[in-house]
């Protein structure tokens, strides 16, 4: 429940996590299932975001099928850029809390991946039929001036990539990795 920009923890009423609005019992329906947000640019402008749910494997093009099976671009473009998007341009998957791209379009892709601090790397061809980890703020160019982003805050498990990956180049000081000593 939000009150003044605060989120309320539920009462405890007899042990039981209770709504303060309602005063029934809350059930339990287990972790929240990941998601991830992408939005489509066009010519530096988000006209449309998208929540893709953890399992799903999303087309994303010009006019990739039924409305719930990917994203259609068609609507958003004028006639001579979505003559250069193909058909099913690329895919997006969500899966065990990573979120790949891969490029399945006959024009071909590019993408930058951000950095550390959020700044964008050099555009680089997407490598047709292969998956890339599409992490926040990464982009793919579909054609010039159409760009599909990843937004939204990472998952867990790249988290967890990102600390053991750090973890790794850091170095121990001398006599870290020794057993402990009682003394």
């Amino acid at each position: 429940m939000h009150r003044g920009g605060r989120v309320m923890l539920p009462r405890m009423r007899r042990g039981v996590p209770t709504c303060e609005l309602h005063g029934v019992p809350l059930l339990d329906d287990g972790a929240r299932p990941g998601a991830a947000q992408v939005k489509v640019v066009l010519d530096g402008e988000c006209v449309a975001r998208y929540t893709l749910d953890e399992g799903s494997r999303t087309a994303v093009g010009r006019a990739p099928g039924a409305a719930r099976d990917g994203i259609a671009l068609l609507g958003l473009l004028a006639a001579e850029r979505a003559a250069r998007v193909s058909r099913r341009h690329l895919t997006v998957s969500v899966r065990g809390g990573s979120v790949t791209v891969r490029d399945t379009s006959t024009y071909g892709s590019r993408m930058r991946v951000a950095g550390r601090r959020g700044h964008l790397g050099p555009w680089e061809p997407l490598a047709p039929g292969t998956d890339r980890a599409f992490r926040p703020g990464d982009e793919v160019e579909l054609t010039p001036g159409l760009v599909l982003t990843r937004s939204g805050r990472r998952f867990p498990a790249e988290l967890a990539g990102t600390w053991q990956a750090e973890a790794a180049r850091t170095p121990l000081p001398p006599g870290a990795a020794e057993p402990t000593r009682h003394v």
